[in-house]
């Protein structure tokens, strides 16, 4: 559910974010605590859950911070 946010987002805001997916036991997540299966972080910091899952509450989320 949260990639296929990720993506739209991306097609969304083309050129003002650029979206990566990586799994819990990368070496990208190393430096972050992760506790489920789904983290959506933007610039270091974690984005809420009920955000990350929601096209309507990330777009809103992502229009405040970009």
């Amino acid at each position: 559910m949260a990639i296929g946010v990720a993506q739209n987002m991306e097609k969304l805001f083309k050129n003002l974010i650029k979206t990566s997916i990586y799994t819990n036991e990368s070496k990208e997540a190393e430096n972050y605590i992760i506790k489920g299966h789904t983290s959506v972080f933007l610039n270091g910091k974690m984005v809420p859950l009920k955000v990350a899952i929601s096209d309507e509450r990330m777009t809103e989320y992502l229009r405040q911070r970009v």
